[in-house]
């Protein structure tokens, strides 16, 4: 006959109450502060209080890219196929363009479209809203046209 052991209830972290939370929340006590500063009763610290932030790979990746600051959302290829492109549609004689000259265009028009983006979020934000929507885009770059304030003539 064959007996099954029980097996020991796993207690979750929500259970442990006040002092789970604290702990959770990385404070220590301050007994444990005087003992952690090297005394006789230092000991190790346990793994809920050493405050050790586990990010998610998304999370790390949004840091990376923000931390770097030549980085470019569009593909640099691509941004050069629409450059030429575009000229083709207004030239009929092609101009050659330097690296130098295609990263500096890309960077201005990346850097353009991050700030109307971050505009047209703060209208949808106005506007009580979450979803960012064309209307806003468009509300956005009427108010930056110059002839709205009478500067041109």
């Amino acid at each position: 006959m064959v007996r099954a052991r029980p097996v020991p209830k796993r207690r979750s972290q929500g259970d442990g109450g006040v002092a789970a939370a604290v702990a959770a929340a990385g404070a220590v006590p301050v007994a444990s502060a005087a003992a952690g500063a090297g005394g006789v009763g230092a000991a190790a610290p346990s793994r809920a209080s050493r405050g050790v932030r586990r990010d998610s790979p998304l999370e790390r990746e949004i840091r990376k890219l923000q931390a770097d600051h030549h980085y470019l959302s569009i593909p640099k290829i691509a941004f050069a196929r629409m450059v030429k492109e575009l000229q083709s549609r207004f030239i009929e004689e092609p101009f050659r363009w330097s690296s130098e000259a295609l990263m500096l265009l890309q960077f201005a028009a990346e850097e353009y479209l991050m700030y109307l983006y971050a505009d047209a979020y703060l209208a949808t934000v106005h506007r009580h809203r979450v979803t960012l929507n064309t209307e806003d885009l468009r509300l956005v770059r009427r108010l930056r046209q110059p002839h709205c304030w009478g500067e041109t003539s």
